[in-house]
């Protein structure tokens, strides 16, 4: 429950950190500024994408813990999703950022689809609703996770101005800690 529950916080965080920052990351992958219609436009491209991705993951990975394992299967997934938004640090053009969104919800949906089957099997029979819900519930603590670590990085001014002096964007930092997990 708690490896399956930090995957799904994790899940949330990588999801979630694109909301927070594509005000500040796709203007600068576009070299445009932020009311730019175009800007709203790749973001709605990216999210799509990510949709999409999330969908396909769930399927593909699915399939792949029917035959590998849970276990493995959810190890692969977090794997998956923490190296490709950390790739996203590394996004030089919006469609880049879209094709990286894709991947790391291939990984999030694999995960979710993978660690909420696992919970349901392993936990025993009388105690399964709740740690079902313990695990569903776990994920607004990702969505809180990428909200702070967004406005630390962008929202301090401080830290946004003495990494700007070092020519590092926030927002790209935001993407690098998802390969923690």
């Amino acid at each position: 429950l708690l490896i399956a529950s930090l995957g799904w916080v994790f899940d949330i965080f990588e999801g979630q950190i694109f909301v927070a920052s594509m005000n500040d990351a796709m203007p600068d992958l576009l070299g445009t500024l932020r009311n730019d219609p175009s800007v709203r436009a790749w973001n709605d491209v990216a999210f799509g994408s990510f949709l999409l991705g999330g969908a396909l993951g769930g399927v593909v990975f699915g399939v792949v813990s029917d035959r590998i394992g849970r276990s493995k299967t959810m190890i692969i997934t977090i794997l998956f999703y923490s190296m490709f938004t950390c790739f996203s640090a590394f996004a030089q053009a919006p469609w880049q950022m879209v094709a990286l969104r894709f991947l790391v919800a291939m990984g999030v949906g694999g995960e979710w689809a993978v660690a909420s089957a696992m919970v349901a099997e392993v936990m025993p029979k009388r105690s399964r609703p709740v740690m079902s819900s313990i695990f569903h519930a776990s994920s607004v603590f990702g969505s809180l996770l990428a909200a702070a670590t967004i406005a630390l990085l962008i929202g301090n001014e401080q830290l946004n101005a003495s990494l700007a002096a070092r020519g590092i964007d926030g927002w790209r930092v935001g993407f690098a800690i998802g390969a923690l997990p």
